[in-house]
């Protein structure tokens, strides 16, 4: 016995000795990637202008892991990047003879939508933020171009993918335009532009649906900690399920049924959060055609009690919204009419409509009706 667990403690000394030797050397490696990074975001980028050459705008892009600083003048395009990976710089010129054409591009954010499918079967709750943030978040590109044909065939672009940048990014481009028609057309240089507008069309969740989706996926996780699993017949989870919508509506109908739909997907990542259908309700071998129909049975219900909720808030009276969730003893008496009848049913649903006007109220505490 004394033999074998002196065996046993060797080898397990032996393979944390032989973890921790790469586990040390990549805290090293980030530790130095780090450091260099910040002194790359610290080092001024100034580049040298030539005889004659002045500057027309500048565009700076700093992300979290990445920067780029690019400068545009009458006569080249030059652009500094910086990556935390590898510690990397590079500076780039361009004249802006050479350039064949100046484009700004905006598209869905393929990014975040190809780490949303990576993650899928494996991690769905955060499968489910990826998709919903690749859906908001649009990747705005400008890039500078040489013909294919010309050697070395090389163009400069400045890309990014957070709304705050879009102004910035805009206003560089028009001022872009400008310098390089006035150097392939030989005409006058127009003003530079200081500022550009630009309203945004690209769908928008919104704040309130980011943080009630957060809010969906806390009272998710809190209860498949505390009880067996993730269910809609429950005296404390369920009422908040349930009212939530309800709640919203009184202040914002889009953001209500957006809340409903995208919370109970919130909640179905919670209950499925490795399986590889992220929709599971809508595939009935799962677990059954019998939990397919309820869980669908329970979306379009969620969807119907916000909707209610919202017209009842604009033509009877915004106090009165606590009524839909009554909606759902109408999915009972459906579609589990032998329910019908338990007393804790209508308990539950009266909590929901005690909890409607407290969120409501906490609801317009935070986002400020629209006027």
């Amino acid at each position: 016995m004394d033999e074998l667990t002196r065996l046993l403690t060797s080898y397990l000394n032996d393979l944390f000795l032989a973890a921790l030797s790469p586990v040390v050397l990549l805290a090293i490696l980030i530790y130095v990637f780090s450091w260099n990074y910040r002194r790359l975001r610290r080092d001024p980028f100034d580049p040298d202008m030539l005889n004659g050459e002045e500057a027309v705008d500048r565009l700076s892009i700093r992300r979290r892991l990445s920067f780029s600083e690019t400068w545009l003048t009458d006569q080249r395009v030059i652009q500094a990047k910086a990556s935390w990976l590898f510690s990397s710089r590079k500076v780039k010129a361009l004249a802006l003879e050479d350039v064949n054409s100046v484009k700004l591009h905006r598209l869905l954010n393929v990014i975040l939508l190809a780490l949303a499918l990576f993650f899928w079967k494996t991690l769905n709750p955060l499968a489910l933020a990826l998709f919903l943030l690749g859906l908001e978040n649009p990747l705005y590109v400008i890039r500078f171009e040489t013909p294919f044909a010309q050697m070395p065939w090389t163009r400069v672009s400045c890309w990014t993918f957070y709304r705050r940048h879009l102004t910035e990014v805009i206003r560089f481009w028009r001022n872009a335009v400008a310098t390089w028609s006035q150097r392939r057309l030989s005409k006058a240089l127009p003003a530079p532009i200081e500022q550009a507008s630009l309203l945004e069309t690209i769908f928008a969740w919104g704040r309130p649906v980011w943080c009630y989706v957060g809010f969906y996926f806390v009272l998710g996780i809190l209860q498949r900690i505390t009880e067996p699993h993730v269910s809609f017949d429950d005296y404390v989870f369920f009422p908040l399920y349930l009212a939530l919508p309800a709640a919203v509506a009184s202040r914002s109908g889009r953001d209500a049924v957006w809340s409903s739909i995208l919370g109970f997907l919130t909640l179905l990542t919670v209950v499925y959060p490795s399986n590889g259908k992220l929709l599971g309700f809508m595939f009935s071998d799962y677990h059954g055609q019998g939990i397919a129909v309820q869980q669908l049975l329970i979306l379009v219900f969620m969807v119907l009690i916000a909707f209610a909720a919202w017209l009842i808030a604009k033509h009877v009276h915004g106090g009165l919204t606590f009524l839909p969730p009554l909606l759902w003893l109408l999915l009972i008496a459906w579609h589990m009419p032998q329910v019908s009848y338990n007393l804790a049913l209508y308990a539950k649903v009266l909590l929901a409509m005690f909890a409607v006007p407290i969120l409501s109220y906490v609801d317009g505490r935070l986002f400020q009706k629209p006027s």
